[in-house]
């Protein structure tokens, strides 16, 4: 594209071309374990109670309460040590949630938390939208921020692609619409002209109603 301005983040079409107002839940926090620990003391636990009823069978003169009392000192040192792992995470939680919020404002612990510099984009492109709903294609490489950005646009109508990162497909936006683009590579927009063209090859009229370190809200003309 000649006279190429602006390259910004863009990506995402959505099935059916749909707008929807609908409520938006991200679960979010610390990574999930690839191996939660209560699965190793199950495993750990039915190995010791099978090796220790073969070994009543085998040695019946020293077991003969059984395996009873053994099976729940086991299950009781597994509870022991599930409770001390999970009093362990969420000490971290909450040491990691103090170093990051702790002594801020409203406004700074807004900006803290790991979608603060998104929020923060988006407030000010909410800012430049009709106070009525309208319809809102959110870009972004991450679904995180996809997911993010269309729960702090509520009420809008807002539309996001939750799996794939790709631009809007031919035909999905018209004019009226409005695309919000968080850090994404893929878009460029030609000032002179008022064009926006998409990384899949889109190219629609529209007018960058915001630019802001590496993002930018287009509106559809």
């Amino acid at each position: 594209m000649a006279n190429a301005a602006v390259v910004t983040p863009i990506g995402i079409p959505v099935s059916g071309h749909m707008f929807r107002t609908a409520a938006v839940s991200v679960t979010g926090g610390a990574s999930a374990q690839n191996l939660p620990l209560s699965i190793p003391l199950t495993i750990a636990a039915i190995l010791a109670l099978a090796l220790t009823a073969l070994l009543a069978r085998l040695m019946r003169s020293r077991f003969r309460r059984g395996i009873v009392p053994i099976a729940v000192i086991a299950f009781a040192l597994a509870w022991a040590l599930l409770d001390l792992r999970w009093t362990a995470n969420l000490g971290r939680q909450v040491a990691v949630a103090l170093d990051r919020y702790g002594g801020k404002d409203t406004a700074e612990r807004a900006l803290a938390a790991e979608d603060g510099e998104l929020a923060a984009f988006v407030d000010k492109a909410k800012a430049l939208l009709p106070p009525d709903p309208q319809r809102v294609l959110v870009l972004a490489q991450a679904h995180y921020f996809r997911g993010r950005a269309s729960w702090h646009l509520l009420p809008h109508r807002v539309a996001w692609e939750p799996v794939r990162d790709v631009a809007p497909e031919p035909g999905m936006l018209r004019a009226g619409d409005y695309v919000p683009v968080w850090r994404r590579p893929g878009a460029q927009f030609d000032a002179a002209n008022g064009r926006v063209r998409f990384d899949n090859g889109v190219e629609l009229p529209a007018k960058a109603l915001l630019v802001d370190r590496g993002s930018a809200l287009f509106e559809i003309r």
